[in-house]
């Protein structure tokens, strides 16, 4: 056969198709026939297709594909192959989706010549299709991924698809349910109830949320049922945790109403217009007593006050309502009598963290304010009287910090310091007496317990220091120390100055009980001598009032000396 006219193999409707692509090529693949609709969708190929290869029409990634299709063909003549195909596009980077059919062009003796294509151009439905995949992988994926338990049932309730969380929730494998009617499934997922509740939603077309306990897992949950034609999608959450953390703030509620209730204070909680939200059982009756009438939810709070906290109660709302938390206290007369409270306002938010309203809570301090003033009183007499004496004060707490001092303390600081020493100042900063060292060791055993009192002299002045420790009002617990600082020079010399008096009177009675009986004996013997002499002991005579004399003499000489020792507490005699 020489050179065959291809274009006699082409049917005319192929030829003048506006919708199916129609080559003819040789088996050596070149083009030698191509209708008017190939022309005109590939004509950026080139002006003159025919005697070019036709791989230029094909994506190169498809070349190969292509060739296999071919050979299949060689190798089945007469037998029609389809094959899809990707062309190029003029101008873009993507390409065209084609569907072909191949088959062999045979002479009069049955011998391949060439091969006939027929086409057409499905990249339009490629791309959706494409697409319709690549949305369904991503709900696929959404579907693994959501929290939730997916599960789709068909409108025969069979098990169309569930997600890995449905699996995990109710422990079974879906290789094992799909295609199952839910009713084969039984209590494993499904009870009775919940059969006949999904039965009437698709018979009554409806979106539903069902609570359910399934008393094969112990588990609550809670399913959203969207109902369809094709059947039931349902979303499944385990609510289990949720409804335990419910019940038990239900009891926490019922025991928060209880305590609410059996406070001796007033609570009402107040809505953002001044209306009554909530109110508990002490306002009520306190409602009764000052304005005759019960507590009304939704009335106004001010229909409930007395007329003269209306005022207070102006001021202080707004405050709250703003964010802030005010506390006051407020003297109220009772029959003629003084009377306290406490009134605070708090502002209230939701679970979002919007302002609800204010809760107002009144607190009867009467009793406390009262002991306040006690205290109140008894502490300014006591600062008077610690202010009053003349020794210096300080209470130290355990951090070695000043935390009172009395006005002695103060001068005394401002003489040694030139300043007078301030709250919370390091008592150890304070030119002490003793050293840091002794201050610091006598400190830490008065914080356990131990008195001290000891005198100190430094630069010539003498010092009582007194060191005791401080409990609370229960005694209970040390909270720091006491240390009284005395200056008692004045009464150290005193006693030194008795001390040497009372030498000197020992001293001048020795001198009174010895030396002067001594002299007076010896002068009265020799004067008995004398007055009993003989004319024959002139001479003996003449010595004894010699004697006298020098007695009388050192007589003279003590009394001058105990005279002298009298006068002059400085003097020091020789015995």
């Amino acid at each position: 056969m020489g050179n065959p006219n291809f274009e006699i193999f082409v049917p005319d409707f192929i030829k003048n198709s506006s919708v199916y692509f129609a080559i003819v090529t040789d088996l050596e693949g070149v083009y030698q026939y191509v209708n008017r609709r190939f022309q005109a969708r590939f004509g950026f190929l080139g002006t003159d297709l025919l005697g070019k290869s036709f791989m230029v029409g094909i994506h190169p990634d498809d070349h190969l594909i292509c060739l296999e299709t071919v050979q299949s063909c060689l190798a089945h003549p007469g037998k029609v192959i389809p094959v899809l195909l990707r062309k190029p596009v003029k101008d873009q980077k993507e390409h065209a989706w084609s569907q072909w059919e191949f088959s062999t062009l045979l002479d009069e003796n049955q011998v391949p010549f060439g091969m006939f294509c027929v086409g057409h151009d499905i990249t339009d439905a490629e791309k959706a299709t494409r697409n319709a995949q690549e949305l369904a992988k991503r709900v696929e994926t959404i579907l693994e991924e959501i929290s939730d338990g997916f599960l789709h049932l068909g409108v025969s309730l069979e098990i169309r698809r569930i997600n890995s969380k449905f699996e995990d929730l109710f422990e079974l494998d879906r290789n094992d349910i799909l295609g199952k009617s839910a009713q084969e499934l039984g209590d494993k997922v499904f009870n009775k109830n919940l059969l006949r509740k999904l039965s009437t939603i698709l018979l009554e077309n409806q979106m539903a949320v069902i609570e359910e306990f399934l008393g094969f897992s112990k588990k609550w949950v809670l399913i959203t049922v969207y109902p369809s034609n094709a059947g039931l999608t349902c979303f499944i959450r385990d609510i289990t945790e949720e409804k335990r953390r419910k019940a038990h703030m239900e009891l926490s509620e019922n025991k928060l109403k209880a305590v609410f209730d059996s406070t001796v204070d007033s609570n009402l909680l107040i809505g953002l217009g001044g209306e009554i939200l909530n109110f508990n059982r002490v306002a009520n009756e306190v409602s009764l007593k000052t304005k005759g009438k019960e507590l009304t939810l939704g009335s106004s709070i001010e229909d409930f006050l007395p007329e003269d906290s209306l005022e207070g109660f102006h001021e202080n709302f707004p405050k709250a309502l703003a964010g802030n938390q005010v506390q006051v206290e407020v003297l109220r007369y009772l029959k003629g009598n003084p009377y306290w409270f406490e009134v605070s306002y708090f502002p209230v938010r939701d679970a979002s963290g919007s302002l609800m309203g204010v809760a107002m809570n009144i607190k009867d301090i009467n009793a406390r304010k009262l002991t306040e003033l006690e205290l109140k009183e008894s502490q300014g007499m006591l600062n008077a009287i610690y202010n009053s004496t003349s020794e210096a004060w300080f209470f130290i707490d355990k951090e070695l910090r000043i935390k009172s001092s009395n006005k002695a303390a103060k001068l005394l600081t401002q003489s040694l310091m030139g300043r007078s020493m301030t709250i919370g100042e390091s008592f150890l900063d304070f030119p002490h007496p003793i050293s840091k060292r002794e201050v610091s060791a006598y400190f830490r055993q008065a914080i356990l317990g131990s008195k001290f009192n000891f005198q100190k002299i430094q630069d010539e002045r003498w010092w009582d220091i007194l060191m005791e420790p401080v409990f609370d009002n229960e005694r209970s617990e040390i909270i720091g120390v006491s240390f009284f600082l005395k200056d008692i020079t004045l009464i150290k010399e005193n006693e030194d100055r008795i001390l040497r008096q009372n030498e000197l009177l020992k001293e001048i009675t020795w001198y009174q009980s010895h030396g002067l009986r001594r002299y007076v004996a010896n002068i009265l013997a020799l004067c008995d001598l004398v007055s009993n002499y003989t004319p024959d002991s002139e001479q003996e005579r003449e010595e004894y009032i010699r004697m006298i004399l020098a007695e009388s003499k050192n007589l003279d000489s003590l009394i001058h000396k105990i005279v002298a020792l009298s006068s002059n507490a400085d003097l020091r005699f020789e015995q």
